[in-house]
């Protein structure tokens, strides 16, 4: 009976471990391991790559997102158009239309063309550039795209990358899993839908 309580009580100690680690709570990840010797199976610096992402994509750096992002963009498409999709809305938000359409033109049309719905995305995107003042947008688009939330939406699915990164490959199969459900929760909770695609 003791060992098998002593058992239940260090899974919920990773079970609370790894939720902490997931909502990026540095300073409770490093309290609570010291309290209960329950060690964060993602490292703490992986922690504030995280959080450098995140920044770097709200207040509009892109350039900076790709320097962090670039190892995990190459081996995931998706992420990879997602962020360069960003790139692209910022250029046209600042009414650089040229780089707008390098970057479309090197770095997304590839990708979506292997993927219609990429294409569509990358296809509603470009219809920005018909415009010279965003008022005249339809409403739809301009909501969505150039608001902040968008940006939320692509900082969430990159940080949904990081941890599906770092948790994946572990010995114990039930924890990844469980970690795996609450990455989702935590990016539907934030944005209200997601676009990372995983499968579980």
């Amino acid at each position: 009976m003791g060992q098998s309580t002593e058992s239940a009580k260090t899974y919920m100690n990773r079970i609370i471990m790894n939720f902490m680690v997931t909502e990026g709570y540095k300073d409770a990840v490093t309290s609570f391991e010291l309290e209960s010797g329950t060690e964060p199976e993602i490292c703490i610096q992986m922690m504030d790559l995280r959080l450098a992402v995140k920044e770097s994509i709200s207040i509009g750096s892109l350039a900076k997102t790709v320097e962090l992002l670039n190892e995990i963009m190459g081996t995931n498409p998706r992420l990879s158009f997602h962020i360069h999709l960003q790139r692209m809305i910022e250029r046209i938000r600042n009414g650089n239309a040229d780089e707008a359409l390098k970057i479309g033109e090197v770095e997304l049309a590839p990708i979506a063309e292997t993927d219609k719905s990429l294409l569509e995305e990358l296809e509603r995107t470009a219809g920005l550039l018909v415009f010279e003042d965003f008022k005249n947008c339809p409403a739809a688009v301009v909501a969505q795209l150039l608001d902040e939330s968008w940006r939320l939406n692509v900082a969430n699915e990159a940080d949904a990358a990081i941890l599906v990164r770092n948790f994946c490959g572990r010995d114990d199969p039930g924890i990844p899993g469980s970690m795996k459900n609450l990455m989702l929760l935590h990016n539907l909770g934030e944005t209200g839908f997601s676009l990372l695609d995983v499968s579980f």
